[in-house]
């Protein structure tokens, strides 16, 4: 909320961020919007502003009194107002000239959501060293610094413990090796990875099972329309 002058309650407003300026936005009674956009260029990292990051309606209605003062009753439109404030970054002219050609080259991306997307990730490889992020069909995920995703390793320990469920945790990850040729350290950092981000992991799992689901049912389908 925000006070304006000669009136006797606060003014709603709605701040907003485009990942250059701020911007904010007031109304009263049935008057139109009106924007007032200032301060110097900054980046907003949260990502999908509407609806992820939560916000919250209140309803005003805005009543002239005797003095000429405007009050606050209950109902005529919605203010909507984040519960979280932004996080504004300042970026060296350099940093900044180079985020603005990522997004450039990737259609789509904010300012915001690049800057949420390489600062997320950069994190979550200093935070696990040797995972690297690499986009395909079915977009980014975590993966082995010159080897498998994340997912397929995390597949291949799975299925070993449902093969060999007496098999203790240095066995499991030894076999794992065995099998597919990663090293254990390298093993052990992608079931690392899986125990900070179990969810994202697992989902990436489940839509490699259900494309390759898939995929059989169409082969299977073709073979016999041909075989008659």
């Amino acid at each position: 909320m925000g006070a304006a002058d000669g009136w006797s309650s606060p003014a709603p407003y709605v701040a907003s961020q485009d990942g250059v300026s701020w911007g904010f936005f007031t109304k009263v009674g049935s008057g139109p919007w009106k924007a007032q956009i200032g301060g110097e260029p900054v980046a907003c990292l949260e990502v999908r502003f509407f609806p992820r990051a939560v916000v919250t309606a209140w309803s005003f209605r805005q009543t002239q009194r005797s003095s000429g003062a405007v009050g606050a009753t209950p109902i005529d439109y919605d203010v909507v107002v984040s519960k979280r404030s932004a996080t504004p970054v300042r970026f060296d002219p350099a940093v900044a000239d180079r985020l603005a050609s990522f997004v450039a080259a990737n259609p789509g991306m904010s300012l915001s959501s690049a800057a949420n997307r390489l600062v997320d990730e950069a994190l979550r490889m200093a935070e696990h060293p040797g995972v690297i992020f690499r986009s395909g069909p079915t977009g980014r995920r975590a993966a082995l610094a010159g080897g498998p995703d994340v997912w397929e390793v995390i597949r291949a320990i799975k299925s070993a413990h449902a093969a060999e469920p007496g098999l203790n945790s240095d066995d499991l990850v030894s076999l794992v090796s065995d099998n597919t040729g990663i090293a254990p350290r390298r093993v052990n950092t992608a079931v690392r990875y899986w125990a900070a981000y179990p969810g994202e992991v697992d989902a990436e799992i489940a839509a490699a099972a259900a494309a390759e689901e898939a995929a059989e049912q169409a082969w299977l389908r073709e073979r016999q329309l041909l075989a008659g």
